[in-house]
């Protein structure tokens, strides 16, 4: 069963009536969802074992493609092949289709010749609010990202800023400099309370446009 936290989309009944025949089967029955934090499948999960697939990393996917090549004789860099892989946001499928659109032209490509290609067909992806805090919030994420990129992950979900608000005082702040142990506290403790206090700015702004209509604030909570 695939995509069943898309059954409940105009299907009522639809996860009851899994549920029911997941009881009684005698055969296997693979679910599959794309988020198993879904509200709609919770239930579901009661009677399923829970299995979760890590999507594999770039690194991975570079090294598994670069071999692909190889074997049908095209021709591409590492920087090519890179951007590809974050234009497909790690979506292999995609990628593999993408090979075969650009081979039909030439056997060898390098970022440059395929750069408009590439901008062209960026896979729009929707995250969970889970994962965008992740990625907020990771070091090894939030170093690659501007603060556009940022914005846009905090606003992708509107449990976002609330998870944030939640979880924020559980990760420790990356100190710049060579600070003594009592040096990194009182740093930590002024980047806590800046953080606090964007927070409490935040929510004045959202409470300016949502209740008393000051729309002309916008721009101020929106990535731009």
């Amino acid at each position: 069963m695939d995509e069943v936290d898309g059954m409940s989309s105009g299907d009522r009944g639809g996860i009851a009536e899994l549920i029911q025949l997941v009881k009684h089967t005698k055969v296997p029955i693979i679910c599959i969802a794309n988020d198993h934090n879904d509200p709609k499948i919770r239930s579901l999960l009661n009677h399923c074992h829970d299995v979760k697939f890590v999507r594999p990393s770039a690194l991975a996917i570079k090294g598994r493609l670069m071999g692909i090549a190889q074997k049908e004789g095209l021709k591409l860099d590492s920087q090519t092949l890179e951007q590809m892989i974050v234009s497909k946001h790690s979506d292999i499928r995609q990628l593999l289709n993408q090979l075969s659109i650009l081979s039909r032209n030439s056997k060898t490509f390098s970022y440059d010749g395929v750069k408009k290609d590439l901008l062209e067909s960026l896979k729009d992806v929707s995250i969970n609010p889970f994962e965008a805090i992740q990625k907020i919030y990771s070091f090894g994420e939030n170093k690659k990202m501007s603060v556009n990129d940022k914005l846009k992950f905090y606003f992708s979900n509107e449990l976002v800023p609330l998870l944030s608000q939640e979880n924020f005082l559980h990760f420790k702040p990356f100190l710049e400099g060579n600070l003594s142990p009592s040096a990194q506290q009182l740093r930590t403790l002024q980047l806590v309370s800046e953080a606090a206090n964007s927070f409490s700015e935040g929510d004045l702004v959202d409470t300016l446009i949502n209740q008393l209509g000051s729309w002309n604030l916008m721009p101020v909570s929106q990535p731009r």
